[in-house]
């Protein structure tokens, strides 16, 4: 696990924090290399780190409800979460920040949000990814599995 964050060398030391609080909070090490893997591929540059890595995320949970065919609505899958939720998953964010990298993924185009809930009053937002933001994030899935760690 230490080996992913040694790969993240040339990023700034509150990344590296948050890869390595990511590695020891998340129970699901293959998502944690896959969120790693997100630095390596350039997305980092793109949208900055937090949009990146909350990017990545979203990313791993709509493959997941494709390969599950849950959350199929409009053409495409959906992940939903909400604010909340997602400071569960990432407890260094604040709130602030969480709003603000997935607005500045849903302005560079890659991210767009909706609503499907069931009941009026339930304010849980959607969000699914863009044809561009689909290939962006797709073509990090490609790159890491062509440089898959070896487990140990």
């Amino acid at each position: 696990m230490r080996e992913a964050c040694r790969r993240l060398d040339s990023i700034d030391r509150q990344t590296r924090l948050l890869c390595r609080e990511m590695l020891d909070t998340t129970a699901d090490k293959e998502r944690v290399y896959a969120d790693a893997d997100v630095f390596q591929s350039g997305n980092c540059l793109r949208y900055g780190t937090y949009p990146a890595i909350l990017g990545q995320n979203f990313w791993y949970w709509v493959t997941e409800n494709k390969k599950r065919g849950r959350n199929y609505h409009d053409g495409r899958y959906w992940v939903c979460n909400s604010i909340r939720s997602l400071r569960k998953t990432f407890p260094s964010l604040t709130a602030y920040q969480i709003r603000h990298a997935i607005n500045e993924l849903i302005n560079a185009g890659s991210l767009i949000k909706g609503n499907y809930n069931q009941t009026s009053y339930d304010r849980t937002i959607w969000y699914a990814f863009t044809d561009e933001g689909a290939a962006i994030f797709q073509k990090v899935e490609l790159e890491k599995k062509k440089t898959t760690i070896p487990a140990i």
